[in-house]
Order: C-alpha cells, then sequence, then structure tokens
C-alpha cells in the first residue's frame, strides 16, 4: 500500500538530483572551487539569450552596421536582464550589467551560484578571476635624446606606408591596458578628449577597476607604452607609433593582478574606436570580440601577455577576426625572445617620458 508513495519519494529525489547536477554543470569548475564551504567568488552570469546580429552582414556603410549592432545589443540586455536584476536586488547582491554579451557581474557563494544557474535564463556562469600577467619594467634609460623615426617602427615598414598617404588620419584606435598618461608629450595631441585648448574624457576614457578614476590614470606605465606603439609623436620629430595621424581613446582594464570586463562604451554607436588594442581574455572573450567586429570595430592584441592562456582559458588572439602581434627587438627574431621579455621596447618609451 505504501510502494507507490514510496516510489513517488525516490522518483522526486532523483528529478532534484538531476536537476542539481545540470544546474552545476553551468558553473566553471573555477567557480565551484572558489565557493566550495564558506568560499565566495567574483563571477560573471551570462544569460542564454544573445542578440542576433546576422542581419548585419547584408547591411552596408559602418555607421548603420554600427548603429544597427549597438541597438541589438542594448534591446535584449535591456528586455532580459530586469527578471535577474530583481532577483538579486532582493537578495541585497551587487551587480553590474554589461550588454556587449549580455551578462551580469557578481560576487556570491556557492548557494548564490547555484540559484542563478538553476534559472533556465542562464547560460553559464563564468569565472572572472585575478589573473597575474607580469608587466616588464624598465631596464635604463636611454642617454642619447630620442629623435627621428624609432628603429621599430622602421621595422615593421611604417614610413613605406606613410609615404603611401596612409598616416591614420580619420581614424581612432582605443588602448585598453592599465590605463594611459593622456598628456604625455608623444600622446597629448593625439587624445581624442584634447581639443588644443580643454579636455573632455567623456567617451574617451573609461576605468574598469574598482578606482573608477574619471581622469586617466596610469599607475604601472605599461597602458602608456602600448598606446605609444600606436600612436606615439611629439610634434618634435620623435616619432614612436605606427600611425601617427590617428587619435585615440583609452580605458584601463587592468590593474597590478587583474584583467577585468571589457567596458560597453567601446561600441557607442555615435563614437566607435576603429582598431582596438587590449590585452583582457576570458571564457567568453570570443563573443566579444565577434561582436565589436560586427560592430565594426577590429581588435589586435599583443602576444606576449598570456597568463591566462596558460592557465587554461583562450588567448586573446585566438579565432579568425583579429589579429595577434609579436615581439622582437633591434638585434634577434621574435623565436629569440621568451614571451614576456619585451624590457627592450618598453625602454623606447622610458626614455621620453622625462619624468
Amino acid at each position: 500500500m505504501n510502494f507507490p508513495r514510496c516510489f513517488s519519494a525516490v522518483s522526486l529525489a532523483f528529478i532534484l538530483t538531476l536537476s542539481a547536477s545540470a544546474s552545476s554543470e553551468k558553473i566553471s569548475p573555477r567557480v565551484l572551487d572558489e565557493t566550495s564551504g564558506t568560499g565566495s567568488t567574483e563571477a560573471l552570469i551570462v544569460l542564454k539569450e544573445q542578440a542576433n546580429l546576422a542581419p548585419v552582414a547584408a547591411m552596408h556603410g559602418k555607421l548603420a552596421k554600427g548603429q544597427f549592432v549597438v541597438n541589438a545589443l542594448r534591446e535584449v540586455a535591456a528586455r532580459t536582464q530586469p527578471s535577474i536584476i530583481s532577483f538579486l536586488t532582493q537578495r541585497g547582491v551587487a551587480y553590474q550589467s554589461f550588454w556587449i554579451v549580455n551578462m551580469i557581474k557578481v560576487t556570491g557563494n556557492r548557494a548564490l551560484m547555484e540559484d542563478l544557474a538553476a534559472r533556465p535564463d542562464v547560460a553559464q556562469i563564468d569565472a572572472n578571476p585575478h589573473v597575474k600577467s607580469a608587466l616588464p619594467t624598465a631596464s635604463g634609460f636611454d642617454s642619447d635624446a630620442a629623435a627621428g623615426v624609432e628603429w621599430n617602427v622602421v621595422k615593421v615598414g611604417a614610413p613605406k606606408v606613410w609615404a603611401l598617404g596612409f598616416r591614420g588620419k580619420g581614424r581612432v584606435v582605443a588602448g585598453a591596458d592599465t590605463g594611459v598618461q593622456w598628456d604625455h608629450p608623444a600622446l597629448k595631441n593625439h587624445y581624442r578628449g584634447w581639443n588644443g585648448q580643454k579636455v573632455n574624457h567623456n567617451y574617451n576614457w573609461h576605468d574598469a577597476t574598482s578606482e573608477h578614476s574619471p581622469v586617466p590614470v596610469d599607475p604601472f606605465g605599461h597602458g602608456t607604452f602600448t598606446v605609444s606603439q600606436m600612436i606615439g609623436d611629439d610634434g618634435h620629430g620623435n616619432q614612436i607609433g605606427v600611425a601617427p595621424g590617428a587619435r585615440y581613446i583609452a580605458c584601463r582594464n587592468m590593474d597590478l593582478y587583474r584583467v577585468l570586463p571589457v567596458p560597453d562604451g567601446a561600441l557607442s554607436s555615435q563614437r566607435q574606436p576603429r582598431p582596438g588594442k587590449s590585452r583582457a581574455g576570458a571564457g567568453f572573450h570570443q563573443q566579444l570580440v565577434d561582436v565589436s567586429h560586427d560592430g565594426r570595430v577590429f581588435g589586435q592584441y599583443a602576444e606576449s601577455h598570456c597568463a591566462l592562456g596558460s592557465r587554461g582559458g583562450n588567448l586573446p588572439g585566438d579565432g579568425g577576426r583579429q589579429l595577434r602581434a609579436g615581439l622582437r627587438d633591434d638585434q634577434r627574431s621574435a623565436g629569440d625572445l621568451p614571451g614576456l621579455d619585451n624590457r627592450r621596447s618598453h625602454r623606447l618609451l622610458q626614455s621620453d617620458r622625462r619624468l
């Protein structure tokens, strides 16, 4: 007489076990590991619905394509995120929304992660780890005053391209690194937020770190160096960048130990950068690259900083819709150099900073 009731209870327990197992499969192993016991961690809640950008392939014109992509991304995020945000608000959980990849950043324990993973509108829960990448330090300062076109710019053939009339004029590049010293003599007149008389950092600078600096900063100097490789030119004959005619914007998405989510503002429909340079990487990175490409933003990434890739993640340049740049010095080929040793090229800007 009690068999059906007992069988029903066993079946229910089995179904609940399967459900919990399916939910846990959405959670990255790193998040599971860091929330074991009483642990808590930061995670990225990636929603199941992502914008359909297929129609952009048949569209014509950079502005039209960019506006379509931005509007589509924002619409999906605005429509699908409120339910999760309401859930988080009721629990008193702080969050940050993103829309290039439809996701929400949270910090919480295992119970929160499992409850979020059990939701049908959540596709996966990715880790947002602290990833240490050794930044190069200056090995010294050149005694001679820098002048002319630097050797690395010559080696990649940039002056030959300049002679054809291509110097980057009309283009905007975006640096995503440790920040930027925007008023460096080799960079100031190239900053999109500087009109020669006053500065405006709106849409030209973003700080994704916890400091949220409203003005450009670069505590480690590395982001300033990378931007200089793109557009550096002090206007007095010292040329250290390959596109001296371009303008630049920047964000700080790296601090001493962490690569942070790339800000959504990089795809603003009216203020798009063209090529972009970044050192970010994460499990959803290829999706971010694809979306940016559809929005007519071209990504170029440094090959040398691969700390995340060496830990099993995706290298920023993996995939076919962006470019990876290698490393060499003035004497040896790239194959002779260790992956993180770019101290020689780092000295180029260190000698020019006059700090």
